[in-house]
């Protein structure tokens, strides 16, 4: 059986008017995705600062340990003990860099570039 081609062109264009997103429906889906983008930004940065400041913090600690051994406020051993562990969350926390993978600017550019298409 076939089809005229002029009826199938016109309901596969209908077809595609039905389907294709509103412009009003992508602006709102983008300001909620922007929206999201924006607080997972500045949760990442509020977390990176909390990661630099225990950072800052070991180092600090590590540096008053040092003093007090040298005032011989604490053994050896003592010193050891705490060192090591002051050291290895150190290790830690560095090792385990907190970066913001995807800013809220990337978001809106990106979104920029899918939705074009759909806008012609």
């Amino acid at each position: 059986m076939s089809y005229p081609t002029e009826t199938l062109h016109k309901e596969f264009s209908g077809f595609l008017e039905e389907i294709t997103p509103k412009l009003e429906i992508l602006e709102k889906l983008g300001e909620v995705v922007i929206q999201a983008a924006d607080e997972r930004s500045a949760s990442v940065r509020a977390k990176k600062t909390r990661h630099e400041a225990e950072i800052e913090l070991i180092d600090r600690q590590i540096k008053e340990l040092i003093r007090m051994r040298i005032d011989r406020l604490i053994t050896g051993e003592e010193f050891l003990t705490q060192k090591s562990l002051l050291s290895e969350r150190q290790i830690a926390l560095v090792s385990a860099r907190i970066a913001d993978r995807m800013s809220a600017d990337q978001v809106r550019g990106d979104l920029a570039n899918i939705t074009a298409p759909s806008l012609i």
